[in-house]
């Protein structure tokens, strides 16, 4: 075999690898439309703030609301979303309701994370209020 067809042989297979690869990611994530429903909404909720008061999950239902799409939220796809209780996603279905009439808490913030969230970032945002543990920015 000459040079040049090993390394064509060796583009071929590292293509091949990339779409394995590309295909098994998109089999493992969940495909997110551009218009949640209300249930993927309360879902992500329940994932990003499980352990907050009613108030930080409105918080976040405002952010939600705020992005119009749920791509990036981590909480969507969370382990223990169908360990929470029926308590749980009672009170975040609230604040998803309550979100849609009241005023925003978050002042216009689509994004939120906890202090050791920010920490990590490269550049900072600026933030616009503390609700809980999450800060919205």
């Amino acid at each position: 075999m000459k040079p040049k067809d090993i390394i064509l042989e060796f583009i071929r297979f590292v293509v091949i690898i990339a779409l394995l690869i590309g295909v098994m990611y998109l089999l493992k994530t969940p495909f997110i439309e551009d218009n949640p429903t209300d249930k993927e909404y309360v879902t992500a909720i329940v994932g990003e703030a499980a352990n907050q008061t009613e108030d930080t999950m409105i918080c976040v239902a405002h952010a939600l609301r705020n992005r119009g799409n749920l791509h990036g939220v981590w909480g969507l796809t969370a382990k223990h979303i169908a360990k929470e209780s029926k308590k749980t996603w009672k009170k975040a279905w609230v604040a998803w309701e309550l979100s849609a009439h009241e005023p925003d808490n978050t002042h216009g913030a689509k994004n939120f994370g906890t202090y050791a969230d920010l920490i990590k970032m490269d550049e900072v945002p600026d933030f616009h209020v503390q609700c809980g543990d999450l800060y919205f920015y």
